[in-house]
């Protein structure tokens, strides 16, 4: 039911100049992207209510890949994401690229904190309850086990194409009716990568904070969203 929650919409732009006639919200979109707007559309006496989040392709490039530590926007796009419209054959093939890259980044992150070998849905699931740990409002438990599950061939999908660029001896094998996968991290780098995932929750927490009280300043509707997302 799309009334029931926050429609996820991502506007990306060539640059925070040409999105905005304000040079307030160009300049607080460069400082901390991304931008997010509140929006709602009463249908039929129901309220459609959607989270529209501005970004531009750069940071938007940068934010699904290594380049950014914060997995605010690696660890959402490395889930199952649809694109609604794109200008042109080369802008969707660029966004596309971003994607892939955004699961590949989660998989580098997220391997190395996780046990070495199991089902590549239970590799999902944990990679995935990672990147929510570090959200100011974290998902409801069971949310990443569901996530995982529905979406089991895509991730199939993704981890056999992303293996053989994954290191530390990863490798993925049918066995059964399921998805296998095996690897082998060193138990430096594991402490390293447990080390890492806290700071990013930290990390997270206060940026989420940041960016919620800069809701307030950059657009109408702000106080709506943000009694909207506490209410949730």
């Amino acid at each position: 039911d799309i009334y029931d929650g926050l429609l996820d919409l991502y506007l990306i732009c060539d640059s925070y100049r040409a999105a905005y006639r304000s040079p307030l919200l160009a300049g607080a979109n460069w400082l901390l992207p991304p931008n997010v707007f509140y929006a709602e559309l009463s249908l039929e006496g129901r309220t459609l209510r959607s989270k529209v989040t501005v970004i531009s392709l750069r940071d938007f490039r940068r934010g699904c890949s290594s380049a950014w530590f914060e997995s605010y926007i690696w660890g959402r796009f490395a889930q199952p994401t649809h694109i609604l419209h794109s200008r042109d054959p080369g802008t969707r093939e660029a966004v596309e690229n971003c994607l892939l890259e955004a699961a590949r980044t989660l998989l580098q992150n997220g391997l190395p904190a996780l046990p070495d070998q199991g089902l590549v849905t239970d590799l999902w699931q944990q990679a995935l309850a990672l990147s929510y740990s570090t959200e100011l409002r974290t998902e409801r438990s069971g949310r990443a086990a569901e996530l995982a599950q529905s979406a089991r061939d895509f991730y199939a999908t993704l981890t056999r194409l992303h293996a053989p660029s994954l290191g530390s001896g990863f490798k993925v094998y049918d066995s059964g009716a399921e998805l296998h996968y095996s690897k082998a991290t060193g138990r430096a780098r594991s402490l390293a990568a447990n080390g890492a995932w806290w700071l990013r929750r930290a990390q997270g927490k206060l940026l989420s904070v940041l960016r919620l009280v800069k809701a307030l300043f950059t657009f109408e509707g702000g106080l709506d969203y943000i009694a909207w997302k506490l209410e949730r």
